[in-house]
C-alpha cells in the first residue's frame, strides 16, 4: 500500500507558530516545512544517484501550501526523468548569469521600467548622468564582475571635479 502523502492542512501550516526552536512539519513525498524564527520555508528532501539533497521551494506565506505541493510534483516529475531539479535550476541560474548583461544594457532596462513611475524629466536626468559619468567609465562591464570598488573609483571622479551632489544622485 503506497504511503499517503498530503498529510498537512492549511490551517496547520497557517497556526504553526515558532516556540524557541526551529522543526519541520512533514507532508509526505519528501515536503515539508521548516519554521524558523524568521520564517517559514519549504523544502523538499530527496534522493538523486544515492546522495541526499535538499530543495527550496519557496517562502510561506507567499507560497502557499497547495504552491508547495505543485512545485514538489514538479519536481518529482523531473526525478522520474533522471534529472536534478537542484541541478537544473543551478543550469538555469548560469545560463542567466553568462547571458552578457552589461552596466549598460541593465541600467537601460532599469530605466525603461522606471518610465511609468518616474517623471520623463527626471528620466531625461537620470540617463543623462549615467551616460556622461557612468558609462565611459564601467558600462561595458559584466554586471557580475563589477566590485565595489569599480564603482567607489567612478564615484570618486565625480567628486573630484567638484560635483558632490551629482555624485550622490548617481550612486543612488
Amino acid at each position: 500500500m503506497p504511503r499517503s502523502t498530503d498529510k498537512l492542512s492549511a490551517t496547520a501550516v497557517r497556526a504553526a507558530p515558532f516556540e524557541g526552536r526551529a522543526f519541520k512539519l512533514f507532508d509526505g513525498g519528501g515536503l515539508f516545512l521548516h519554521v524558523q524564527k524568521f520564517g517559514r520555508y519549504w523544502r523538499m528532501k530527496y534522493r538523486f544517484r544515492r546522495y541526499e539533497k535538499l530543495l527550496a521551494l519557496g517562502v510561506y506565506p507567499h507560497a502557499g501550501l497547495a504552491d508547495a505541493r505543485g512545485r514538489r510534483d514538479n519536481a518529482r516529475k523531473l526525478l522520474a526523468e533522471g534529472i536534478d531539479p537542484s541541478g537544473q535550476r543551478q543550469a538555469t541560474k548560469a545560463e542567466k548569469a553568462a547571458s552578457g548583461d552589461t552596466l549598460k544594457a541593465v541600467a537601460d532596462e532599469w530605466l525603461e521600467k522606471q518610465r511609468t513611475n518616474l517623471a520623463a524629466n527626471t528620466l531625461k536626468l537620470a540617463r543623462r548622468r549615467l551616460e556622461l559619468w557612468i558609462f565611459p567609465e564601467i558600462g561595458d562591464a559584466m554586471i557580475r564582475e563589477i566590485e565595489p570598488p569599480d564603482i567607489l573609483m567612478a564615484l570618486r571622479k565625480i567628486e573630484a571635479a567638484g560635483r558632490h551632489e551629482t555624485a550622490h544622485r548617481v550612486r543612488q
